[in-house]
């Protein structure tokens, strides 16, 4: 998930120093190529490094002596590697514990901006600097196969990308801005600015809660970034000097950050990140040597399921997958996602962090009726006397016209029983503001000794068009409480 940018003034300037052997009265040729090159300079490009720079610049460089060279143990997950070059061109695979050990898959010329799968681990993909593409990567053979022109914005080049665990929501980054991708299309939307003035971030990674992260090469620091507004906040160093391409990403298992840090020269440090100081814990070091961008083969999500008297399901990590999200309205795109994706600046229902919610006034409403349902995997209720949910919400309703309602269904979806319908502010006055509005101990008895249960949030306009731009529907923190009848409690008398 690294840029790998070769700018072409520096490049030219470059080569035709070497090429034309330009030097000064008393200076040797590395000399005076170094004094044409400015090797500081260079050393913190984006660029893929040259191989000019290796007696040049008099690389390798030392990444840190005091560094061991043991491998630590580490989970044994699949992680995916490309060495853009520099060294090789192998496409390789790896356990994260045992990063020497590779088996190379395939070769490629392609140099890689960087990489992520999708939420469900089964397809990489890759912006591809060498096509100027987003397509994805087969990780049996190494070969790409190109989905659609994905430019870097402005006519700058990417130094990014990382796909949201839960969502498949994709982001790109460039040394400054972080910006959305549509992988249907390859249109990029700006997000926002860094706000790190001076700063090139080289790469970024999401966890399975959404939060995100970026490595900065201009002060070798870790930050974290607001995936919503793009704002930089500063986490700490890395402890190791960096330059050029870099590559980090998630175990979406564990949630620990993996990082390839390349030095110059073949010298690389493969590691882990403390997410708390940006500190880098080495696993190995120059073994194998190379300019490695990685991605980590692990399903996204850490998702609390629906079920009686278990913990609340949060949304943390974006609509848990066995939930469904309809949209009953085509072109519309109003419908239920994660905060992050439905525009709306924040949680304003008591919970805390990522929950679910449909926003007709971001999403775009419109002119147009929309219709949006999000509906709970099948809940087992056998057995269950009394059921009540609880959640926190923050529902603000437009000029009578739009609705959100609470239904049960016990026949798979096929017919639905209101037991709650809104269609007025809860609460009144809380218009973007927290803490909105708990409901506690809804009624779901009736439904009791039952197998298969749904329960769906329905946020829709049947009114429109004057109403259909309204505001939003925001839940979080879903609770069911359930008690068994005490003539089926089964007792022990001593």
């Amino acid at each position: 998930m690294s840029s790998h940018r070769r700018g072409l003034i520096v490049w030219c300037a470059m080569v035709c120093a070497i090429v034309m052997g330009l030097s000064l009265p008393g200076m040797t040729g590395a000399q005076a190529n170094a004094a044409e090159i400015d090797c500081d300079n260079l050393e913190t490009s984006a660029l893929a490094e040259p191989a000019q720079l290796r007696e040049t610049c008099n690389f390798p460089k030392d990444p840190n002596p005091w560094v061991s060279q043991d491998l630590s143990r580490a989970p044994t997950d699949t992680g995916y590697a490309q060495d853009i070059g520099y060294i090789s061109d192998n496409f390789v695979t790896f356990t994260l514990n045992d990063f020497p050990n590779q088996t190379v898959v395939g070769t490629t010329t392609n140099a890689y901006y960087g990489m992520d799968f999708d939420a469900a681990a089964t397809t990489l993909w890759a912006l591809n600097d060498t096509t100027g593409e987003l397509g994805t990567i087969d990780p049996a053979t190494g070969a790409f196969t190109s989905v659609v022109a994905c430019p870097g914005p402005g006519g700058d080049m990417w130094t990014g990308l990382t796909i949201h665990p839960a969502t498949d929501a994709f982001y790109g980054s460039n040394a400054t801005d972080l910006y959305t991708i549509d992988p249907a299309t390859g249109v990029s939307t700006l997000v926002g600015a860094f706000g790190h003035p001076g700063g090139l971030m080289i790469d970024i990674a999401m966890n399975s809660s959404g939060e995100m992260y970026a490595h900065d090469i201009a002060d070798d620091a870790i930050y974290s970034i607001d995936p919503a507004t793009g704002v930089a906040t500063l986490v700490g160093s890395t402890g190791f000097d960096a330059n050029y391409a870099q590559g980090m990403d998630f175990d979406a298992a564990d949630g620990t950050l993996y990082i390839f840090l390349y030095i110059g020269g073949g010298a690389n440090v493969y590691g882990t990140v403390d997410l708390a100081t940006g500190a880098v814990t080495a696993l190995a070091t120059d073994n194998p040597q190379g300019e490695f961008e990685g991605a980590i083969q692990v399903p996204g999500g850490d998702f609390e399921p629906l079920v009686c008297n278990g913990p609340a399901v949060g949304f943390d990590a974006g609509i848990p997958p066995d939930w469904t999200v309809i949209n009953n309205v085509g072109g519309n795109p109003v419908e239920w996602a994660s905060i992050a994706d439905c525009g709306e600046a924040g949680n304003f229902t008591s919970g805390a962090g990522e929950g679910a919610c449909a926003s007709s006034d971001f999403q775009g409403g419109g002119a147009g009726l929309y219709d949006t349902e999000l509906i709970s995997p099948p809940i087992d209720l056998t057995g269950m006397g009394i059921v009540n949910i609880s959640y926190a919400s923050n529902y603000q309703n437009y000029a009578g016209g739009d609705f959100l309602d609470l239904d049960v269904s016990t026949d798979g979806g096929t017919t639905w029983t209101t037991v709650q319908s809104w269609n007025e502010d809860h609460p009144g006055g809380g218009l973007h503001s927290p803490p909105g509005e708990d409901v506690l101990n809804l009624d779901l008895s009736a439904f009791g000794n039952l197998s298969g249960v749904l329960i769906r949030w329905h946020y829709y306009d049947p009114v429109g068009p004057d109403t259909s731009q309204d505001w939003y529907a925001q839940i979080d923190n879903v609770v069911l409480n359930c008690v068994i009848p005490v003539e089926l409690q089964s007792f022990s008398v001593e």
